[in-house]
């Protein structure tokens, strides 16, 4: 154990980043990195610490119970080291790099990150810093002002004071079951069992709101869930979708794409009119005129779907 020295601010974000997002693809891609130097980097990190941090399958990384460990260890470490450098680079900056924040889902990656290569290629003197971070990172990046600009839900960011948002893209919503579930009835969902089922939801999601967000569509739609189960990470909502077969869960199709045939989508009728959009959020006291370029740029793209307009 005396080569910890070894081991970069490089290697603890991969780790971190594969850990939540569980497919290095995904990973090296929004690093810009190929799989095979984001899966090196993974196993030296592993030999230096002498632990196994990931079991691997063909539905991609979970971590175990070491890695599981060493995650809640080091993310509060690594986002204090993380915002230390980044204050030191902003003030080296000629205010000429835009600092820009994705959400971690995969709805909000697929859709933003055409734009902001949009805007790089319309605005190559511009320098462009993208990071891939969680819900709690993201707003307090925005307000510390680490960020110049985020991605994220509108439900996310709408309750942040001296904040102003764009909307992009109004999403549907989807109810989610596990594919084993009795409520599901070949490509039909019997909504007449679900008041049986517990609504399921990111414990983090509790203090922004979107739990009741997703009860309002639960009543709209007719029936009251039977209670509310809170999730602290992925990975439990996994076994949860894996296991289980009594949860339901309101989110959008990119929920989907990430587990596959383990979870089927029923889209959610006669649904109240809700802000359930992919939106940019700024601090106009903190950010710079760069941001209006972005906006305009995502403008000109005719991205806008003509519901996010109403």
């Amino acid at each position: 154990m005396d080569n910890f020295g070894e081991i970069s601010l490089l290697q603890m974000e991969l780790f971190l980043r594969v850990a939540e997002y569980h497919n290095v693809t995904q990973v090296a891609d929004s690093m810009y990195l190929s799989q095979s130097s984001v899966t090196r980097r993974i196993q030296k990190l592993e030999e230096t610490l002498n632990l196994t941090l990931f079991t691997r399958s063909n539905r991609g990384l979970t971590l175990t119970e070491d890695g599981r460990m060493l995650y809640q260890e080091l993310i509060p470490a690594f986002q204090t080291v993380n915002a230390v450098l980044r204050n030191k680079q902003r003030i080296r900056d000629d205010g000429n790099c835009l600092h820009i924040a994705i959400m971690n889902v995969n709805e909000i990656y697929n859709e933003c990150t055409p734009m902001i290569q949009r805007f790089q290629n319309q605005h190559p003197e511009t320098a462009v810093d993208v990071n891939i971070v969680d819900l709690r990172m993201l707003r307090e990046g925005l307000i510390s002002g680490s960020f110049d600009c985020i991605f994220s839900f509108h439900a996310a960011v709408s309750t942040l004071t001296g904040t102003e948002i764009y909307d992009i893209k109004k999403m549907p919503s989807y109810f989610a079951v596990s594919a084993n579930a009795d409520a599901v009835k070949g490509n039909k969902l019997d909504y007449g069992r679900l008041h049986r089922y517990d609504l399921c939801s990111f414990l983090q999601e509790q203090q922004y709101g979107a739990h009741e967000r997703a009860l309002r569509l639960c009543r709209a739609t007719g029936f009251e869930p039977r209670g509310i189960r809170y999730v602290s990470e992925g990975e439990e909502l996994f076994d949860l979708i894996k296991n289980g077969r009594k949860y339901i869960f309101v989110v959008g199709s990119g929920f989907g794409t990430r587990f596959g045939d383990q979870i089927r989508l029923f889209p959610v009728h006669h649904a109240p009119n809700e802000n359930h959009y992919i939106s940019l959020a700024w601090c106009p006291s903190k950010s710079s005129n760069t941001i209006r370029d972005l906006i305009g740029s995502i403008a000109a793209s005719q991205i806008t779907s003509s519901e996010a307009d109403q």
